[in-house]
């Protein structure tokens, strides 16, 4: 489903039989989501936003299984939006993805990147690190901080 934006709003929760688990992903641009939409779509619920302060909100609400961040969002960067979620105790545990064109993997890293690919990513390295960063999930913890 496209909002008015003509952003994918496609979710699940990735709870329940047959569900798709949820990649949010935090990139304005069409070409990106458009390859991460053929490359993924088939295996994942896609919910595309533009803006960094997007992902926040989307993130605490739908609770995603990875968040894929560009580092270069309108507004709050990915780097400033990773350094917030990892600081909230109600996303801390979601692993961060920065698919991104910029050379700044020791930056990601240092703001609490679970895993780093430079664009364009091959599909393969992409299905990979996804895959390592769903089974390293860590689960979240009752009233944890």
């Amino acid at each position: 489903m496209k909002d008015s934006s003509g952003l994918d709003r496609r979710s699940g929760t990735g709870q329940g039989s047959g569900a798709q688990q949820v990649l949010l992903v935090g990139d304005r641009d069409p070409f990106a989501r458009e390859a991460l939409r053929r490359a993924l779509g088939a295996m994942f619920a896609l919910v595309f936003v533009e803006r960094g302060e997007e992902v926040l909100e989307e993130a605490r609400r739908l609770r995603p299984a990875v968040v894929v961040l560009e580092a270069l969002l309108p507004g709050m960067d990915g780097f400033q939006v990773c350094l917030q979620l990892k600081r909230d105790p109600h996303t801390r545990c979601l692993p961060v993805l920065f698919l991104t064109l910029l050379s700044a993997r020791e930056r990601a890293a240092q703001v609490g990147a679970d895993a780093f690919l430079m664009k364009p990513a091959r599909r393969e390295a992409l299905l990979q690190t996804l895959q390592n960063l769903l089974t390293q999930r860590p689960e979240p913890k009752e009233g944890s901080k």
